[in-house]
Formats: C-alpha cells, sequence, structure tokens
C-alpha cells in the first residue's frame, strides 16, 4: 500500500516536471528507482500532465473571458467620452489613444473562427478564394 502512494505521488510530481533529484529527496527513494518508475508509469505521467494541460487552459479561457468583458466596457466608456471631446482639446489625443489601445487588446482576445469541411480548412480570419 506504501509503494502505491510512493508511485501515485511521484506520477504528480513528474507530471508537474519536478526533476528526479528533487522527488528522490521528498519521497526517499533513488533516482535510479524514479528512473524505472517513470517508465513503467509514463503513460500515467502523461494522462495527468495533460489533465493538468486541460485545467490550465480552461482557467485561461474564462480569465480571456473576463478580459474581454472588461475591456469591452472600457472601450464602450472610452468611445462614449471621446464623442464629448472637442477635438481641439491637447487631451483627446490621449483618449483616443487608449481608444486604439482598448480596441487593440479587444482585438488580441479574438479567437480565430475556423470551419471544418471535407478536405479544407476556412478560417475566418483569413481571405478565402473560393473555387469557381
Amino acid at each position: 500500500m506504501k509503494d502505491v502512494k510512493l508511485k501515485e505521488r511521484f506520477v504528480e510530481l513528474r507530471a508537474s516536471g519536478i526533476a528526479y533529484a528533487k522527488i528522490a529527496e521528498e519521497l526517499h527513494v533513488s533516482k535510479q528507482t524514479l528512473i524505472g518508475w517513470s517508465k513503467s508509469l509514463a503513460n500515467e505521467i502523461a494522462n495527468l500532465r495533460a489533465i493538468e494541460w486541460e485545467a490550465l487552459f480552461d482557467k485561461h479561457r474564462v480569465a480571456k473571458v473576463h478580459r474581454v468583458k472588461l475591456f469591452g466596457a472600457l472601450l464602450d466608456k472610452l468611445a462614449k467620452e471621446a464623442e464629448t471631446r472637442d477635438f481641439a482639446n491637447l487631451p483627446t489625443d490621449k483618449v483616443l489613444g487608449m481608444l486604439v489601445k482598448v480596441s487593440d487588446s479587444i482585438k488580441s482576445e479574438e479567437p480565430e473562427t475556423v470551419f471544418k469541411g471535407e478536405e479544407t480548412f476556412v478560417s475566418l480570419s483569413t481571405p478565402v478564394a473560393w473555387p469557381a
């Protein structure tokens, strides 16, 4: 039972990218043993690593949605402010500069929309020449 728990912990640590030397120190197991475990548990390590990456991606995706909402609200406020400005005033360039920066920030968050066809991929972010 202790061996199983050690191996489970080893898989967690390796999937997290921890070096053999640190794992050996924490688990009080030789590096040679860990290398053997790594070979026999390669699929488990890879699967856990994939799960961790997927969780990070999901977290990033949520954060990205939040950023787009914030940028959108800020863009709306800046656009309204820009409409009220007299362009003869010097501070207007700063307001317009912020408007451009926020617009660029929103654009950088925009996902690429891709439609899959039978043999081709059509991306909405690049021009497509359709066959005649």
